[in-house]
């Protein structure tokens, strides 16, 4: 799992994910739209969530929160 916000502040982000124990890497950059990840993966709302499998293969580009343990998961078992 790699989080991606690029268009909030960098320092605003870090406390979230802090308060909220996420575990994985966060990348945060307020460039937004002109953001290199947003303009290769094509992301225009944020935050997203984006799934890698075990082969560093993009899996999911906009990993819905609410079901994250489901689709790590499902990932871990193949």
């Amino acid at each position: 799992m790699i989080g991606i916000s690029p268009n909030h502040d960098p320092a605003r982000v870090a406390a979230l994910m802090k308060k909220k124990r996420v575990a994985w890497p966060w990348y945060c950059d307020p460039k937004g739209e002109n953001n290199p990840f947003a303009r290769e993966f094509g992301i225009v709302d944020t935050p997203v969530g984006l799934l890698v499998d075990k082969q560093g293969t993009l899996r999911d580009a906009n990993v819905n929160f609410n079901h994250l343990d489901a689709a790590k998961a499902a990932l871990l078992a193949e």
